[in-house]
């Protein structure tokens, strides 16, 4: 139950956190955030195969 209320709240952010850089149109946001979602997803996905 826990996993699928931290895969929930990831999409969450995945989708807000999209919707925002798309407004905003800045190459450097897209970049960074990016990089910040594969660090968020990997960590998670590390995360729940290791339990």
């Amino acid at each position: 139950m826990a996993a699928d209320r931290r895969i929930l709240g990831l999409s969450v952010c995945f989708v807000v956190t999209l919707w925002l850089v798309y407004e905003l149109e800045n190459a450097v946001l897209w970049v960074l955030w990016g990089g910040v979602m594969m660090a968020l997803s990997g960590g998670l996905l590390v995360r729940l195969n290791r339990h």
